[in-house]
């Protein structure tokens, strides 16, 4: 009479997993100057760095017959470039590592 007193309850939980969407955030684009490249300035260490980037692989677009020049340089548009951002880093464009700090105390009000 204990034993069916006793009763154990078992739940059956049915679990699904769902794949989880990642999608990637355009959160803003640089465009470098001719001659320019891409600096890092690390907010912890106080090192400024070449920016490390992935390249993409180029899109050659098909020949356009077209006079619409806006509608060609939009066609063309691509970027060559993704940078892994990291929380910590500033990034600016510049000529050279001098003109980074200029830029850093013009508009960052940080002096090395």
């Amino acid at each position: 009479m204990k034993e069916i007193n006793q009763k154990q309850e078992t739940k059956v939980e049915i679990v699904k997993q769902a794949e989880q969407k990642k999608e990637t955030k355009l959160l803003g684009k640089i465009i470098l100057k001719k001659g320019h490249s891409l600096f890092s300035y690390n907010k912890e260490t106080f090192a400024i760095e070449l920016a490390e980037f992935k390249k993409l692989d180029l899109r050659y677009m098909p020949n356009l017959k077209t006079n619409n020049l806006a509608y060609f340089a939009q066609q063309r548009m691509q970027s060559l470039g993704k940078i892994n951002i990291n929380p910590n880093l500033i990034y600016i464009p510049a000529l050279n590592k001098k003109n980074v700090i200029k830029i850093l105390k013009r508009d960052f009000n940080i002096t090395l």
